[in-house]
């Protein structure tokens, strides 16, 4: 068992094993990240995929269009994203994107984001492809049954 961090300079080859604890793990595998409450002032929200491993969105409670910007991705690199709407629900169009380069977004999932008012969506989302700045990602979307 490895206790401390491996450096640049250390290599493991051949059918060597290293066990990884979870203290280990660097806060993006292991990191909730604070709420970001959206609304008419704040339209947007960054999820930053080199900084936590769950993000939690509010939804806005009236009709503004808000977009969730997904960076720092890497291939193989998966996310949560819990969407919570309010006590009120809202009706504005929550769109995937980067604040550079330019995302695809594939959804795999029949199901799509709802809006109803007091539901979590569950958003769950893995970068597939890179070329330069931009990124393909794959997600899917439910709610708690």
């Amino acid at each position: 068992t490895i206790k401390t961090k491996l450096d640049a300079e250390t290599v493991i080859s051949g059918s060597s094993q290293v066990e990884v604890e979870y203290d280990m793990l660097d806060s993006s595998f292991k990191a909730r990240a604070s709420n970001v409450t959206l609304s008419s002032g704040t339209t947007s929200a960054i999820i930053d995929f080199t900084s936590s491993a769950v993000f939690e969105i509010t939804t806005p409670t009236d009709s503004t269009a808000t977009t969730l910007n997904f960076d720092n991705a890497e291939i193989g690199m998966s996310k949560m994203i819990l969407i919570v709407n309010q006590s009120t629900a809202g009706s504005g169009t929550i769109t995937l994107g980067q604040t550079i380069g330019t995302g695809t977004f594939i959804r795999t999932s029949s199901d799509d984001i709802v809006r109803t008012l007091s539901t979590t969506n569950y958003l769950q989302i893995t970068c597939i492809a890179a070329s330069g700045d931009d990124r393909t990602f794959v997600y899917t979307v439910g709610t708690a049954q």
